[in-house]
């Protein structure tokens, strides 16, 4: 090969390669536009996805922005905005507000007015399509010394290198309909390591499912690169790497949410734990009675039969006691039912009576088949009593022990689903 021939043979590939560069290099500044200098506007706008209850979130939401449910269940479909401010900090401070009320936003900044500047990276793209490639000298290979095929080689690699940066960068989300967006997923699935294929999925449903189905569905023509461009907002441009980092980032806030619903449960528990104490050293007084001799029977062909004796050791005169029953086979508790007694005459201090419930009511409480025939024990604890005056004795402390096992199992969902929280 002549000396000529090689030195056009490499001016073409340098050409060739410059100008691969200057489209990368071009398309790049496109999507980067630096719109900084423009006039700014923080649009507060809905992801579609609830941090709470649907229904209690609309409530929420209904009353922050002082209109009707059915406007704002309305307002509420992922990309809609829902408020605009002109600073950043009026934005923020709203978005911290629908995060109270129960729905996930983000702050979107628009740009107004005309493009300022293309970049810097553009108009290097630019400069570097105005310089035309020297014609290069190349002596025969057999003829260059190692320094020379150094001097030759390294502008060569540098050039193959940034060209293969950009034509072998990992695919991104990109289209302009529902099925090109799709393809564009595909194609993103199908790059990522078979190892976190399936997570990467779960992360870009979690990202676009919010109106995916009703979107596509309802949309068509000219009105379907909108839609799309809607659904796919969270993720367009990005590659699978930046999709599971969103991804991580949107279920953070998720978990975020969760544990501070546990950590006010935790502190719902503690406050109602004192009030119980509270009101256990108020009934001490309740320790002037006794119960013994309790006992429950259900055999085959007979009826429940429930027994105690309750001995009245206090200085009153007892007109009524009120009763919280428990059946238990083993350490399985089958019923827990309220009953009161009541002594026409008032049961004297030192006097005690026997309390039966026995009933051929179909609708008896008492009446679980799982007892029958069974050995069951019968516990009964004292709620508070009255005596002849109608005064009360005592401190009912059903209604806190109820609002603190509420208040426990609102907590257990509650790890429940934080558990549940991954990708």
């Amino acid at each position: 090969m002549s000396e000529d021939t090689q030195e056009s043979k490499i001016s073409r590939k340098l050409n060739s390669a410059k100008e691969q560069l200057s489209s990368a290099m071009i398309h790049h500044a496109h999507k980067n536009r630096d719109y900084s200098q423009q006039e700014t506007r923080f649009n507060i706008t809905f992801s579609g996805d609830y941090l709470i209850e649907q229904e209690t979130a609309i409530a929420n939401v209904s009353a922050l922005m002082k209109q009707g449910k059915e406007t704002t269940r309305r307002l509420l479909q992922k990309g809609m905005i829902l408020k605009n401010f002109d600073n950043k900090s009026a934005a923020e401070r709203f978005l911290k507000l629908t995060r109270t009320a129960g729905i996930d936003c983000r702050i979107d900044i628009e740009q107004l007015g005309e493009e300022i500047d293309a970049g810097l990276l553009e108009k290097a793209a630019h400069k570097l399509d105005e310089l035309s490639v020297p014609q290069i000298h190349v002596p025969r290979p057999s003829q260059m010394t190692t320094r020379q095929r150094i001097s030759y080689g390294l502008p060569v690699l540098m050039v193959i290198a940034i060209a293969l940066y950009f034509l072998l960068a990992p695919p991104v989300i990109e289209g302009n309909s529902f099925a090109s967006y799709s393809q564009s997923v595909e194609k993103v699935l199908k790059h990522a390591d078979d190892t976190k294929r399936a997570s990467l999925k779960k992360a870009i449903d979690l990202l676009t499912g919010a109106g995916f189905e009703y979107h596509k569905k309802n949309t068509s023509g000219a009105n379907e690169e909108v839609a799309s461009g809607m659904v796919y907002s969270q993720i367009k441009g990005m590659n699978a790497k930046q999709i599971m980092a969103t991804a991580e980032e949107y279920l953070e806030k998720k978990r975020r949410w969760f544990r501070e619903a546990i950590s006010e449960a935790e502190t719902n528990i503690a406050l109602i734990n004192r009030e119980i104490g509270e009101v256990e050293k108020q009934n001490s007084v309740l320790q002037d009675f006794t119960i013994s001799e309790n006992r429950y029977e259900w055999r085959t062909g007979g009826e429940p039969n429930a027994l105690l004796k309750f001995t009245n050791n206090s200085p009153h005169v007892i007109s009524r006691v009120f009763f919280e029953g428990k059946l238990y086979d083993g350490d399985t508790l089958l019923a827990s039912n309220p009953f009161s007694y009541g002594v026409a005459v008032g049961l004297q201090p030192g006097r005690y009576t026997y309390v039966t419930l026995f009933s051929r009511d179909n609708d008896n409480p008492w009446a679980i088949e799982a007892a029958k025939d069974r050995n069951i024990r019968f516990e009964v604890d004292i709620a508070y009593a009255e005596d002849t005056r109608g005064e009360q004795i005592g401190i009912d402390i059903r209604p806190l022990l109820k609002k603190k096992a509420d208040e426990q199992q609102r907590k257990k969902r509650l790890e429940e689903q934080l558990r549940a929280i991954h990708l």
